[in-house]
């Protein structure tokens, strides 16, 4: 049932562009200063150390390639254009009131750290003062000042920001889920900073820190601006910060930018601008100094994409001298030459089996391996792919989701699975299981050689929290958690070499080294820039790739590779883009949250052969749904009839015979619908509906919270053994060409509906 599939070889451009910082980058393969480099043989990884440079070498060219064909891309140097002009204002939005909401810089340096005001005039007033001394800002930072975030007083900005995975429990359900213009621009415009102070009015002068989270960084930076300001004529207490909901501070640390909450009293005080100086080179020293090691491009190999080419990649890895990436439904093999190529996509066929939704990617050393969102394992050696390990049809175990692969040379290969849950380990003979805490989403698994014994490193997170572990397997027999000084929060990838365990947490923000016998944690890292890394790997050296890049801990250099023909259109994984989506509600009307992974789009549909593309939430029949937001209706099934047994016979006849759902089948399968196009591509779907409010007809508007349909079964094939069986709202969100969870992991999709709906 193969397809033959023509693949368009690219060019490939060098690309070096940097500029030398004054602050400690990775570039050589030093050992960090926690390790001494006789105790990490080959093929551990090595770090460069913690001394800050004056002269960072400029990235060495590759050499001229000759073209003799399209493989053979052309490889050339982009000179650095000098002078560029460096904005200084920035307007983050206009009010529904005219007026405008403005960020001023003082400073170039690499670090951006913002101090925003809340109709609190100490911040214009330090802005003032910098802006007129700034040889008071350290080099190393980039300071913004935004002295009025909340020019009409509309709402409260810095507590209207919960967010469903900030580790407050206090928040879940009763947060104002960025209501404000303001706040959303405010969270976009600080994606990117490290250190964020917000002012407030208040009746004494206070400093409020900490949060469910804790940022070690802002605790310390709270005692420090204490200790400047009682040498001063105002005196500051430090506090916890107040016990309020949807806090700013509780969202921004769960993205590791550490933050702290100023109520001031005494704002024309001659000791502010002094006591803030000597706090912010505190803060560049504490960068400089601090137990993270910051990464800048200067410092690392750099692969530079074309725009758009790399979203989110979920997996890369090294083999033979190929490095393979996975990510928008496909895997790039880019050999040392410089080619690129896709090796195989969703959609294709493996032998007569269709790959539906590739997920996780590894090798064992001599094969790459790929795991789809069915459960089958795919096995790619000389030049071409074959099933390894085929698990869809329907079986005793026909609610399995495996979500991630890790294997290695003479080890059994590691599947986890997120439904029972349990670690799964395979050979050509046999299958081992341990089980997996019910109480725990199990995330990735990495493994590894020690003697005789065979490890494996199981990265999960708490159900009820976004922090997480690592529970180790000892020839399949659990031997605890690993226990860390600062737990795991927002976990991501766990990687394993013969020494040490590589683990993202903090969404991709930061990179964690522990040594694998001890449990002590080497170093971070962390770009300066707070870009998430979505994508590890540790042998032979660590790699890592985000957006439309990857990089490795090797000698600095540059390379572009201009690939126009392999971007990607398709967005619903782009976080970008799904920060945007912050208007919508829950459709349903109830608060908890989807549980199960196996409810969640991108999850597998063993009785159809397919993937589950939206989030199922079970309630009763008849139970009121609503419009998740504004929209115009531009489906609505009116004309339903419940089909009889036998046609859903015919329908999963077809997906057997193809070996996957069509997309006839998969319509069928969902039964009654309306659709509700919100605009800019953003479409809901609300799938199985028993009725249809008479008031949505196609062509019609309905706003937010309007009641459209009621919970029921449609299209089921439990809605043969009866009208309440199996009742549930399946909903849909399709951003453009795709539905949100089609290429991310399910912990992100997790993530990404509790940030969406409200």
């Amino acid at each position: 049932m193969g397809r033959s599939i023509a693949w368009i070889w690219l060019c490939l451009l060098l690309l070096a562009n940097c500029k030398t910082r004054d602050i400690p980058v990775v570039d050589s393969l030093d050992v960090t200063t926690t390790v001494a480099a006789e105790t990490l043989p080959p093929p551990a990884i090595t770090f460069a150390t913690r001394t800050p440079q004056t002269d960072t070498a400029q990235p060495t060219p590759l050499p001229q390639q000759e073209t003799t064909a399209e493989m053979q891309p052309t490889l050339t140097r982009t000179p650095v254009v000098e002078g560029e002009p460096i904005s200084n204002d920035r307007l983050l939005l206009t009010t529904q009131n005219g007026e405008d909401v403005l960020a001023h810089r003082v400073g170039d340096g690499v670090f951006k750290v913002v101090l925003i005001g809340d109709r609190q005039p100490l911040v214009s007033q330090l802005y003032q003062h910098f802006v007129t001394h700034p040889e008071q800002i350290p080099a190393q930072l980039s300071v913004w000042f935004v002295p009025n975030m909340n020019p009409d007083g509309a709402h409260d900005v810095i507590r209207d920001a919960d967010a469903g995975f900030d580790g407050c429990e206090r928040n879940e359900g009763n947060g104002k889920a960025w209501i404000s213009a303001e706040s959303h621009a405010l969270r976009t415009f600080l994606d990117d900073a490290v250190f964020v102070a917000f002012y407030e009015n208040a009746p004494q002068n206070v400093i409020h820190y900490d949060s469910c989270g804790q940022n070690r960084m802002a605790q310390t930076m709270v005692v420090s601006m204490v200790d400047n300001y009682a040498n001063n004529d105002v005196v500051l207490a430090e506090s916890r910060l107040p016990r309020t909901v949807g806090h700013f501070i509780d969202y921004l640390t769960a993205r590791g930018t550490a933050a702290i909450t100023l109520g001031i009293r005494d704002t024309e005080a001659a000791a502010h601008p002094a006591a803030t100086a000597v706090f912010l080179q505190q803060l560049a020293r504490e960068f400089s100094e601090g137990e993270t090691v910051w990464l800048q491009e200067e410092g690392l190999a750099v692969w530079e994409f074309s725009a758009d080419t790399l979203i989110h990649p979920l997996a890369v890895t090294e083999l033979n001298g190929t490095t393979f990436l996975l990510d928008s439904g496909r895997i790039l093999a880019i050999t040392a030459d410089g080619s690129v190529r896709p090796i195989l996509r969703e959609g294709d066929d493996v032998g007569d089996v269709r790959v539906l939704g590739l997920l996780d990617l590894a090798d064992d050393g001599t094969n790459l391996l790929a795991l789809d969102r069915a459960g089958d394992v795919y096995r790619y050696a000389d030049g071409r792919w074959e099933v390894e390990r085929y698990d869809r049809p329907i079986r005793d175990r026909s609610a399995h989701y495996y979500v991630a692969l890790a294997a290695a040379e003479g080890m059994r290969r590691n599947l986890i699975e997120t439904s029972a849950p349990l670690l799964l380990r395979y050979d050509d003979t046999d299958e081992k299981r341990s089980t997996l805490p019910l109480d725990m989403y199990p995330i990735d698994v990495a493994v590894a050689w020690e003697g005789d014994a065979k490890w494996s490193y199981v990265l999960v997170q708490e159900k009820t929290s976004p922090f997480g572990s690592i529970l180790q397997f000892e020839n399949g027999v659990e031997r605890g958690a690993i226990e860390l000084a600062e737990p795991l929060t927002q976990a991501r990838q766990i990687e394993a070499n013969d020494r040490q365990l590589v683990v993202t947490d903090l969404d991709g923000r930061r990179i964690r080294l522990i040594a694998r016998d001890t449990h002590e944690e080497l170093t971070r890292f962390r770009f300066a820039d707070n870009r998430p890394i979505t994508a590890i790997s540790a042998t032979p050296t660590l790699t890592f790739v985000g957006r439309d890049a990857l990089f490795r801990m090797a000698e600095p250099s540059y390379q572009l590779f201009a690939m126009d023909t392999l971007t990607v259109s398709n967005r619903a994984h782009d976080s970008d883009v799904l920060a945007q989506l912050v208007n919508l509600n829950i459709p349903i009307g109830i608060p908890q949250f989807i549980q199960r992974d196996y409810q969640m789009a991108g999850a597998p549909r063993h009785y159809r052969l397919g993937v589950h593309e939206g989030f199922d939430f079970y309630w009763q029949r008849g139970s009121q749904v609503h419009a998740a937001g504004s929209g115009t209706v531009i489906r609505a099934d009116w004309e339903y009839q419940e089909p009889y047994a036998e046609l859903f016979d015919l329908w999963r006849g077809q997906s057997y015979q193809l070996g996957y759902t069509s997309d006839e089948a998969n319509d069928f399968f969902r039964g009654r619908q309306v659709w509700i196009d919100h605009g800019d591509g953003i479409v809901t779907r609300y799938v199985h509906l028993s009725a249809i409010d008479w008031t949505v007809q196609v062509g019609a508007w309905v706003e937010a919270g309007q009641v459209i349909a009621q919970v029921g079964n449609s299209g089921s094939p439990a809605s043969i053994q009866g009208e309440n069986e199996d009742s549930h709202l399946h909903f849909e969100l399709w951003i453009g060409e795709g539905y949100l969870g089609e290429w991310i992991r399910p912990i992100e999709a997790r993530y990404w509906l509790r940030e969406i709906l409200r």
